[in-house]
């Protein structure tokens, strides 16, 4: 407890914010819930909502990589534990892709966007859905690491797989207007 405590003491300095409140509950094993309040310029939020039918869907960040860590760790093989430590630690330690999305806003680039904790294919179907719009997805060969493709040729499996459906990447999967990307690959 002590060293979840002062982990999270660390991470909420690291990323400027205050951890306040609690409510402690008899239970046979340790839980933990975080809500996170903040606030937002509304002229630079980026909803779920505002993709419209010819814009390109993007991601940035890890694709499959902590559903790959996660499946490491249940297998509890030491020696691919070892191998595929960026797998381990996207699952571990995924990055928030705070500075990203604030410019994608600010800039005015994403029509819309949400994380990807739930996957690119479900991610993909959210914006769709709300968007009321459909969606194609087609993974270039760059949209992975080297370390999943690695995993998953020793897996057997295809490496699109985990990119398309793992979860908990916290990435941000985001459309962009096709008239916007030259400034997105600018920045």
């Amino acid at each position: 407890v002590n060293g979840f405590l002062n982990r999270l003491k660390s991470e909420a300095v690291r990323f400027g914010i205050t951890v306040a409140g609690g409510n402690l509950a008899g239970a046979r094993e340790n839980h933990f819930y975080l809500t996170v309040w903040g606030e937002a310029d509304p002229s630079k939020l980026v909803t779920r909502y505002g993709a419209r039918p010819g814009d390109l869907i993007f991601n940035a960040g890890p694709l499959g990589e902590a559903a790959a860590g996660l499946e490491l760790l249940k297998s509890g093989n030491k020696t691919d534990i070892k191998k595929f430590k960026r797998l381990i630690k996207s699952f571990w330690r995924p990055e928030p892709m705070l500075r990203e999305g604030r410019l994608l806003g600010e800039k005015k680039i994403a029509s819309a966007m949400l994380d990807n904790s739930d996957g690119l294919a479900r991610s993909a179907a959210i914006i769709a859905g709300l968007s009321k719009c459909r969606t194609v997805l087609n993974l270039p060969e760059r949209a992975a690491s080297k370390e999943l493709k690695r995993y998953a040729v020793r897996k057997g499996r295809d490496w699109r797989a985990y990119a398309l459906k793992g979860g908990e990447d916290f990435g941000l999967v985001f459309t962009v207007p096709g008239r916007k990307v030259p400034v997105l690959k600018k920045l």
